[in-house]
């Protein structure tokens, strides 16, 4: 087992380079074998074509619009919910007691974290695109292509609201 000071280095194209001198693959040959998903389903993958846009969001394939930002907002927001419902399902599969057996949390507090989880994910969705934007234009970038999938941007918010609202309700 080798344990990397830097995680994501071993799980994106910085495990494919290595740390080898020189690398076992060029970034050419890097770019033609990363795949992502775009995060606004199980199914739609990058393609080599697609790039979001500084100025309003959204997606562009071939210089046309693929995918507005209201639009990507949207099936990320439903991407989300479907992975928060599985996560639920769960809990479900195991009589109610996953939550309180695999995590040790209290019985009943699944399906109140289920609704707060919910709450804000159009939100979380639409500040993790701006911060997209917002290095964009410190770069001074118009266009970025699309390399990592967008379906984990409202997941940090949502879980610090989790949180957040978890310690208030239940440690009153």
């Amino acid at each position: 087992l080798i344990l990397e000071e830097q995680p994501k280095k071993v799980t994106c194209k910085g495990g494919i380079i290595g740390a080898l001198n020189p690398p076992l693959m060029d970034q050419k040959e890097i770019n033609q074998l990363k795949k992502s998903l775009v995060g606004i389903d199980e199914k739609t993958m990058v393609s080599g074509n697609m790039k979001f846009q500084c100025e309003g969001g959204g997606i562009v394939d071939n210089e046309k619009i693929w995918l507005s930002n209201d639009d990507l907002v949207s099936k990320i927001e439903t991407s989300a919910i479907k992975c928060i419902d599985f996560i639920f399902e769960l809990d479900n599969a195991e009589g109610g007691d996953f939550f309180n057996n695999c995590m040790g949390a209290k019985k009943g507090i699944a399906s109140r974290i289920k609704d707060i989880a919910k709450e804000y994910l159009d939100q979380y969705v639409r500040q993790g695109l701006f911060q997209h934007q917002a290095e964009m234009k410190n770069t001074q970038q118009q266009e970025k292509n699309l390399d990592e999938t967008f379906f984990f941007l409202p997941f940090k918010g949502m879980l610090n609201h989790v949180a957040t609202a978890v310690y208030a309700e239940f440690h009153e």
